[in-house]
């Protein structure tokens, strides 16, 4: 042994100490890297809406109350993040302690973005400790995956990310048989929160459970992969939590029809018409890097890899070929996969840097982002109240004035037309709107279809429209309406025939 006992007890406690600076450390610089990057976006806006109405009636409506389209077509409310709403409309009450009215938005993204790089880095402690000597860098490393791909916004689907590193820690706990066997049993609690803080994601996790297990019992030798014998009973107990998981997820207002949700909502226009629905392509950033970053190390290291140690990135990275929204599920796998298989090198890599300068150069950068945040947040606001999306008081003032029925707005306005409760035609509740109502909306305000026909099917007594669009210039010199109200990003209009 090297190290008399008292020796080896003073450095666990240095080791510690370091782990916790380092953590917060990081915690600092993803906060930072968060201010820079904030966003708001008209699904916020329903979602405040929607966990307001939950909280005032303690339930879920069963019939859209929010588009005056649901009394035509069948539209009918799948509110399967609900209990996500309510938080988010929790964190709008606390933002009007703030001077600007949406201060919820940035709270909720400012502590989610905190929850979950302190997750993964708690969950990857051990590995972080074993990639050298130098934490700090070590830290950077193991959450810089997820750094890259994990887009800051105030939606439930948040919450998801979080519940989503937990569930693999658990199931790299339960292959690397690390601590107890009964940690698999976290994952129904795991389950049943998933299933109503953002359910239409929450199936997911029973793929990723079932598929773990079911490659444990694949028995391969060939090139980089071996086969690690996982006892029956560790086997057993997988088995058993996931079937848990299976019967907690049913326990939300849907049952068994959350199962289904993708396959019922999700419909074509969607995916042809909505970024986050449509296919990856190379254009889709940091997935497909990291998928070739995963197949360059799978190929070029000297370690065989388990089949189970790369299911997450494997079926998480199918689910980025399938759709874009899938890449920050292949950015927290791939900070599992990257630490892992970094970690299983010895010694330091490269030359440590001395922990004051790296200190000294981190805490100037996230002291500088932190400025820049601060000092550009007025004109950060500027810009998000002259969005094409964003409508202002004056203007849901105009509009509740005029009392219309029959409301024409695009898809990215209904959001904060929802909050000022104003029905809408249609919103970025896309999945559960009919197909031809999506494809209307959308060729009417891009004037790809036959705008006449639409306006006189729909029989609109009002139209607001972004002064930016097409059908903008179409309605200004069209002699059946006129402007009654405009703004920099919009412009409401009417039919001359109102009465």
């Amino acid at each position: 042994m090297f190290f008399s006992d008292s020796a080896a007890a003073i450095y666990r406690r240095w080791l510690k100490s370091q782990t916790a600076l380092a953590c917060l450390a990081v915690l600092l610089f993803a906060l930072s890297a968060a201010f820079c990057g904030l966003q708001l976006e008209p699904d916020y806006f329903w979602h405040v809406k929607l966990g307001e109405l939950i909280v005032q009636h303690q339930s879920i409506m069963e019939a859209d109350t929010f588009s005056w389209t649901a009394q035509e077509y069948p539209v009918t409310e799948f509110a399967h993040s609900w209990l996500g709403s309510v938080v988010i409309y929790l964190f709008s009450l606390l933002g009007r302690y703030f001077s600007y009215q949406h201060a919820g938005a940035i709270l909720y993204e400012l502590c989610f973005y905190a929850i979950l790089f302190g997750v993964l880095l708690f969950v990857q402690r051990q590995d972080i400790s074993d990639l050298g000597s130098d934490l700090t860098v070590s830290s950077l490393l193991a959450i810089f995956p997820a750094l890259c791909t994990v887009t800051v916004s105030p939606r439930p689907q948040a919450m998801g990310y979080i519940l989503f590193a937990l569930t693999l820690y658990l199931l790299r706990s339960w292959e690397k048989r690390k601590g107890s066997v009964l940690r698999v049993y976290f994952l129904p609690l795991i389950a049943l929160l998933w299933a109503n803080l953002h359910g239409g994601t929450a199936p997911m996790m029973l793929a990723f459970c079932a598929g773990t297990l079911l490659v444990s019992f694949v028995r391969v030798e060939a090139g980089q992969f071996t086969f690690n014998e996982t006892p029956r009973k560790r086997k057993i107990h997988l088995a058993a939590a996931t079937g848990l998981s299976g019967i907690t997820m049913l326990i939300n207002p849907y049952g068994f029809k959350l199962f289904l949700y993708s396959f019922l909502y999700n419909n074509s226009a969607c995916k042809e018409g909505i970024q986050e629905w449509m296919p990856a392509t190379i254009y889709s950033g940091f997935g497909l890097v990291f998928l070739a970053l995963f197949a360059v190390i799978i190929a070029f290291s000297n370690r065989k890899f388990t089949l189970v140690s790369i299911v997450p990135v494997i079926l998480s990275g199918g689910l980025t070929l399938l759709y874009v929204r899938g890449t920050p599920y292949l950015g927290i796998a791939m900070s599992f996969f990257l630490t892992d298989s970094l970690a299983r090198y010895t010694g330091d890599i490269g030359r440590p840097v001395k922990k004051g300068i790296l200190w000294g150069v981190l805490l100037c950068i996230s002291g500088l982002l932190l400025l820049y945040g601060g000092v550009h947040f007025p004109e950060t606001r500027d810009t998000w109240e002259k969005a094409s999306w964003h409508v202002s008081d004056t203007m849901a003032n105009e509009i509740k004035s005029g009392h219309y029925k029959r409301l024409y707005n695009d898809y990215n306005t209904g959001g904060m037309l929802i909050y000022y409760g104003i029905p809408v035609f249609i919103d970025s509740r896309a999945d559960l709107y009919p197909e031809e109502v999506l494809r209307d909306g959308k060729e009417l305000s891009t004037l790809t279809g036959n705008p006449e026909e639409i306006l006189t099917r729909y029989d609109f007594d009002a139209i607001l429209v972004d002064t930016s669009s097409p059908l903008y210039d179409y309605l200004s010199i069209n002699s059946k309406y006129h402007l009654e109200y405009e703004e920099t990003n919009l412009a409401l209009f009417e039919p001359n025939n109102r009465m």
